[in-house]
C-alpha cells in the first residue's frame, strides 16, 4: 500500500530553518504511526495514540519469501516464508538450526513426529460435531477386555466412510461386507433317494452337490460311511459295530456331515437312508 506520510532520513536538511523542525517531527511521527498500524493495533485517537491496547499485533505479514533458510546467531529462532510449488509457505527455524515447514498448500503442515501432545489414558480425542455446538468422540487408548494390554478404542456407532471392501487382512470391514461373506444355507427337504430318484444304497459311490447330513440305520455287524475327495472315498466319516443280543442283532443309527464336492459311500447292511441338504443339491450316483 502507498503511505500518506514520507519517512525520509534526509529531512530535515542542515540548511532548513530551525523553525521548521516541528513540522518534520510531526510528519515522522505520523509516518511511524501509519506503518506500525499496518500489522499492529496502533490507532490515532485525535492526534494521539492513546488506546490501552495499542502496540498489540493485528496480524503478521511477511514482506517477501526467502530463497533459503536464514543464518541465525546462536540461540536465535526465526519465522519466515519460502516458496513451495509456487506458493508462499510459512517456515520455522529453531535454535538448533532445524527448519520446519508449518503450512503446505494452504493447510497446517504437521507430521506425526512433531505432535508432542499426549492424552490421558481412557480420554477421547474429540472433534467439533456436525451442528457446530459441541464435540464428538473419535478415539482413545484403553484396556482390552482382558485388561492386560492397552488398545485403541472407537466409540459406539462408529462407522466407516464408505461400504468399500477392505484391501488387506488387517483393515476394518464394514457390516455389509461381513454379511456378504456369510453364505446363508437353508435346510433342504429330507430325502432317501439320490438325484435319479433311486434309494440311497450301500456299496454305491455318490458325489455331494452341496453340504449336507447323511444318516442311515445300520445292522448285522459293522456299517461304515466314507467321505473324501477320492472316488470311491476311503476316509471314514462314521462307523458303527453291532453285537449279537439274545439271538438277534442290535441296530445303530449313524450319520456324518458331508462336504459339497466330496464323494460318499456306505458299506454294510443299512435301512432308512436319509439325506438332508444344507441348501440345494443331492447325491449323484457315480
Amino acid at each position: 500500500m502507498a503511505w500518506t506520510y514520507a519517512f525520509d532520513t534526509a529531512t530535515p536538511a542542515g540548511s532548513d530553518a530551525p523553525a521548521t523542525l516541528d513540522n518534520d517531527a510531526r510528519t515522522k511521527a505520523l509516518a511511524l504511526q501509519e506503518r506500525l498500524n499496518a500489522d499492529h493495533y496502533f490507532p490515532l485517537t485525535g492526534t494521539a495514540v492513546s488506546d490501552t491496547d495499542a502496540g498489540k499485533h493485528r496480524k503478521l505479514t511477511a514482506q517477501a519469501v526467502l530463497a533459503a533458510k536464514p543464518t541465525l546467531d546462536t540461540g536465535e529462532a526465526a519465522l519466515y516464508t519460502k516458496t513451495v510449488s509456487g506458493v508462499s509457505e510459512w517456515f520455522w527455524e529453531d535454535s538448533d538450526g532445524t527448519e520446519h515447514q508449518l503450512t503446505n498448500g494452504g493447510a497446517i503442515n504437521v507430521s506425526a513426529a512433531e505432535i508432542l501432545g499426549l492424552l490421558a489414558n481412557d480420554t477421547y480425542f474429540t472433534a467439533v460435531d456436525n451442528a457446530g455446538t459441541g464435540t464428538t468422540d473419535l478415539i482413545k487408548a484403553g484396556q482390552n477386555e482382558a485388561a492386560d494390554t492397552d488398545v485403541a478404542i472407537l466409540p459406539d456407532l462408529t462407522r466407516l466412510a464408505t461400504n468399500a471392501a477392505p484391501l488387506e487382512d488387517t483393515a476394518l470391514a464394514n457390516k455389509k461386507y461381513v454379511d456378504d461373506q456369510v453364505a446363508t444355507k437353508a435346510l433342504g427337504s429330507r430325502t432317501s433317494t439320490d438325484t435319479n430318484s433311486a434309494t440311497i444304497a450301500s456299496g454305491e459311490t455318490y458325489l455331494a452337490q452341496c453340504d449336507g447330513y447323511l444318516s442311515v440305520t445300520g445292522g448285522y455287524y459293522s456299517t461304515y460311511i466314507y467321505s473324501d475327495s477320492s472316488s470311491p472315498p476311503t476316509a471314514i466319516a462314521s462307523h458303527a459295530h453291532m453285537f449279537a443280543n439274545d439271538g438277534g442283532y442290535l441296530k445303530a443309527h449313524l450319520g456324518a456331515m458331508i462336504i459339497s464336492g466330496e464323494y460318499v459311500k456306505i458299506t454294510g447292511t443299512i435301512t432308512n437312508p436319509s439325506w438332508v441338504p444344507f441348501g440345494t443339491g443331492g447325491l449323484v450316483k457315480q
